[in-house]
């Protein structure tokens, strides 16, 4: 599907995942899908993920559908949490509403959500290592039966979303462990102005050949080959400024 192509496209040149989420929104209403939610989820049942270094649930479901699941609960009372950590395939709303064992609490949660225009929809299971999941929920506001080749595209661009999401956030996560030393903030700040190591020896009070050789460490440090990727990366992470 040319819509899954160029969404994957996007999905390369983007980097913050918020705009990735967008993305994934845009593309879902190709399928009818108005509204979609992504959830890292917790190893315990019925829990999203609360840790303050990994992503914050994303969703543009209704407002107030939003304000009626904390006003009553809903929040833990989930069929889909419920039903999802049992199997490795997408979930259609309609299979979870009409398994014997959903409770008849949780079918009205159903019933309500499609008051609020949520009537219909799917939700991908995303496993990761070291036993992390998360979920990607599409949601249809009418009834609608979706058809496999619907599920397999919206599958893969779950998956694919999921893979950079998370592969941001790990870069991120090694960014913020980075730390340099005063020493090298002062070279890597005094070359960047574009002084050269004896200069910059000078203004410091070390040798050219001791300037050189914090300035290798910063490089390791930053993961970069030279000085003009550590001055940008250097900068990028606040730790210099011009």
């Amino acid at each position: 599907m040319r819509a899954l192509s160029i969404l994957l496209t996007q999905f390369d040149g983007a980097a913050d995942p918020e705009r990735l989420f967008h993305l994934l929104c845009a593309f879902a209403l190709h399928f009818g899908c108005t509204w979609t939610a992504y959830g890292p989820l917790t190893t315990e049942p019925k829990v999203f993920d609360a840790d303050p270094h990994n992503m914050a649930p994303l969703s543009n479901y209704p407002d107030g559908w939003k304000e009626y699941c904390r006003t009553n609960g809903y929040n833990q009372l989930n069929p889909i949490l419920n039903t999802i950590r049992k199997q490795t395939s997408v979930l259609p709303w309609s299979e979870a509403y009409n398994r014997t064992g959903t409770t008849d609490d949780e079918r009205r949660m159903f019933d309500e959500a499609a008051r609020f225009g949520l009537r219909s929809g799917i939700t991908v299971p995303l496993r990761g290592p070291n036993g992390s999941f998360a979920i990607v929920s599409f949601a249809h506001p009418r009834d609608h039966t979706f058809e496999d080749t619907e599920i397999r595209c919206m599958q893969v661009a779950a998956l694919s979303f999921h893979e950079k999401v998370t592969s941001v956030l790990e870069a991120a996560r090694i960014d913020t462990a980075i730390s340099l030393s005063q020493r090298q903030v002062q070279c890597l700040q005094w070359t960047a102005r574009g002084k050269t190591s004896w200069e910059t020896g000078l203004i410091v009070g070390i040798s050219k050949f001791t300037v050189d050789f914090h300035l290798k460490a910063c490089f390791k440090k930053l993961g970069v080959n030279n000085r003009t990727d550590a001055f940008m990366k250097a900068l990028k992470l606040g730790f210099i400024q011009l």
